[in-house]
């Protein structure tokens, strides 16, 4: 086991260079056609573009411009994880109580996404395996060179004042708003502040409680967009029948869980956000 590095910038080369490592691992095995690892390797990809981040207070224009291959190489696993979901989630409404007719309308549903998951994968060629299993490689590469130059304490509060900012601002125009696609972004920019903020805490050895709360607030964000795919997956079941009802009874219950998450959302927005909160802080440095 490599010895633990000294400062911020090897830390962070240290620590990407393992990532890199799970990231070759998970791709080899979705490669033989395992869920999950689709899953384990775009999780893998979110927390090295976090570790990149970073290096927007100290290598603004490297950050910007490295992270689009990640980008993209995360949307090339998203056909097989959406697909994957969408088996999930009809499945886990499957196991509430339901009356006859709708369980027999979501039979049908859950068998058409999984058609939809195996048709997925059928059209998922060796050669796309081996461009993106290609990719990881010089990805991997390049990361042994990132310029870290000024990567430090300061230049990263920098960078997590700057998501906080935003961050406020995103809560701030979502509360009360119902919209699936402003939730799912208010959520994305959740889950995006947590994973960097977990990140600038493993690269400065430093404890970060908020972090674990902003993740968590992620969560129960989740079930309101599960609530939306499902009523997404049941309309693209063209032979469920008519689920028109309990798409409107999924709807309403996520109508609901917004109204309910909402007073949180406000707490974290005037309260937990309202002021910095660096890693530099005597309250959350351990």
């Amino acid at each position: 086991m490599p010895a633990a590095a000294a400062t911020p910038e090897a830390r962070l080369r240290q620590q990407v260079a393992a990532e890199f490592a799970v990231l070759a691992r998970e791709l080899a095995r979705a490669r033989e056609g395992a869920d999950v690892a689709v899953h384990r390797a775009r999780k893998t990809i979110q927390r090295i573009r976090a570790k990149l981040r970073l290096l927007r207070g100290c290598q603004p224009a490297f950050a910007r411009g490295a992270d689009l291959p990640l980008r993209r190489l995360r949307r090339r696993l998203g056909r097989l994880r959406d697909a994957a979901v969408r088996v999930d989630l009809v499945r886990d409404v499957l196991r509430g109580e339901l009356p006859a007719d709708e369980r027999e309308r979501l039979e049908a549903a859950l068998r058409h996404v999984r058609r939809e998951l195996q048709r997925t994968w059928a059209a998922t060629p060796a050669r796309f395996w081996d461009r993106l299993q290609g990719e990881c490689a010089r990805l991997a590469e390049r990361a042994t060179r990132w310029p870290t130059e000024g990567l430090d304490g300061a230049s990263i509060d920098t960078v997590l004042e700057r998501a906080r900012r935003r961050l406020r601002r995103a809560l701030r125009d979502t509360v009360g708003h119902l919209q699936p696609g402003l939730r799912h972004e208010l959520r994305r920019r959740l889950r995006r502040y947590a994973a960097l903020r977990r990140a600038a805490a493993e690269v400065l050895k430093r404890r970060d409680p908020l972090a674990a709360r902003l993740a968590e607030t992620a969560r129960s964000l989740g079930a309101e967009g599960d609530l939306w795919l499902t009523c997404t997956a049941l309309r693209r079941a063209a032979d469920a029948g008519d689920t028109r009802a309990l798409r409107a009874g999924l709807e309403r219950r996520r109508r609901t869980l917004c109204l309910n998450h909402d007073g949180a959302l406000i707490a974290l927005q005037r309260g937990t956000l309202r002021r910095r909160h660096g890693l530099l802080a005597s309250e959350i440095a351990g």
